[in-house]
């Protein structure tokens, strides 16, 4: 199990074998200047993927070392969220903000901000647990 702890600029893993969280562990530290890390969503090969709040990028990391392995970089700099859709799991939906609450922003710079974003990283997403019917 994976948690972002933004305000230490961490992701954090867990072991949760038996039914209960444990060994709680740093698997990345977010480097100065990449932004802060948001929202995640994992793909079929235990990968993590990462959305950068002031980073424009989600970057992708190996699961069980937190090497990178890869970046996309995206034209709209607060970047939220990210999971995988379509029918194959094969897309990579991604979502931005404009600006936070109360704060007027220019969209000169960044004209595309508050877009939803997709892109093909050429990996599968990994499955969600359906709670509820």
């Amino acid at each position: 199990m994976y948690y972002i702890d933004t305000l230490t600029m961490k992701v954090e893993v867990f072991d949760y074998d038996n039914g209960n969280i444990s060994n709680r562990r740093t698997l990345v530290q977010i480097n100065e200047g990449m932004g802060f890390p948001d929202g995640m969503c994992a793909d079929a090969d235990d990968n993590i993927w990462v959305a950068f709040w002031l980073g424009s990028a989600v970057r992708c990391f190996d699961g069980k070392t937190g090497k990178q392995l890869e970046e996309i970089k995206l034209p709209a700099q607060k970047i939220t969220s990210c999971c995988f859709a379509g029918e194959k799991l094969d897309q990579l939906i991604i979502t931005s903000a404009v600006g936070n609450p109360g704060e007027s922003m220019d969209l000169t710079e960044y004209p595309h901000a508050g877009f939803i974003f997709i892109a093909t990283p050429g990996v599968i997403g990994k499955k969600t647990n359906t709670f509820g019917a």
